[in-house]
């Protein structure tokens, strides 16, 4: 199938961040008859929340972080703190979505040149 496809990966370094380029050239090989292939790397536990766009990375790879604050407060939730970490995750896949279909959000995130600023 030509559709594209969005891969989102949860990671928990800033190595694994580093190694993006990597995982979106991988996952090109991996699925040469693929449109267009977009990367969203979910950074948890962060001073901040949102998304990051770094145009180094290129246009289909983006960024979103999430604050230490968030995720302690979904973990310490109870039996909720699954569906309430799920969510953080959901919001940030939908932004993604939104942000790569062409809505105007793309202003609402960070933007740097390298991984390095």
């Amino acid at each position: 199938p030509k559709r594209p496809r969005l891969f989102a990966r949860v990671v928990n370094s800033s190595r694994e961040v580093e190694a993006a380029k990597r995982l979106r050239r991988t996952l090109q090989d991996a699925l040469p008859e693929c449109e267009e292939i977009f990367l969203l790397l979910i950074v948890d536990l962060q001073q901040a929340s949102g998304p990051i766009y770094v145009s180094e990375l290129g246009t289909n790879t983006l960024l979103y972080t999430i604050s230490e604050q968030d995720t302690t407060a979904a973990l310490t939730q109870g039996q909720q703190s699954f569906q309430l970490c799920s969510e953080t995750y959901a919001k940030a896949i939908a932004f993604a979505v939104r942000y790569w279909a062409g809505d105007a959000i793309w202003e609402q995130a960070q933007q740097f040149s390298t991984l390095r600023e």
